[in-house]
């Protein structure tokens, strides 16, 4: 079969290096040197490889940040798209979708998983 046009057939990277708070020597004062911008809480990247981005680009790259967040994450919907390859690159996603059995902690007004309750099964 055919692979669509515009659809990359394997996973995609983060569009950058991403740094965790605990590689940074001090992260909060190399935000406000400008140094370093965040991407999700405790996720940074250099101000100029985040500059550098696309919309859909930065949007890719949080998805990536909230993995090395929570490696096992099961993502969904525009989420797993952008990984694939699959989803518009308009830069419009709003958050990570993950597939959760359980609810997720969230801190209001950080850009952090929508989680989508998967319904258990009893078989």
């Amino acid at each position: 079969m055919r692979q669509p046009e515009g659809v990359t057939p394997i996973p995609r990277t983060a569009p950058i290096p991403l740094l965790r708070a605990a590689e940074l020597t001090h992260s909060t004062r190399s935000v406000r040197r400008g140094d370093v911008v965040p991407v999700l809480r405790g996720v940074y990247a250099t101000a100029a490889d985040w500059q550098s981005l696309t919309p859909w680009e930065r949007d890719l790259a949080r998805v990536h940040a909230h993995l090395l967040r929570q490696p096992d994450a099961v993502l969904c919907l525009e989420s797993a798209a952008l990984v694939w390859g699959a989803c518009p690159r308009s830069g419009t996603v709003e958050a990570v979708h993950v597939l959760a059995f359980r609810h997720l902690d969230r801190t209001p007004g950080e850009w952090d998983p929508r989680a989508h309750q998967r319904p258990f099964r009893t078989e």
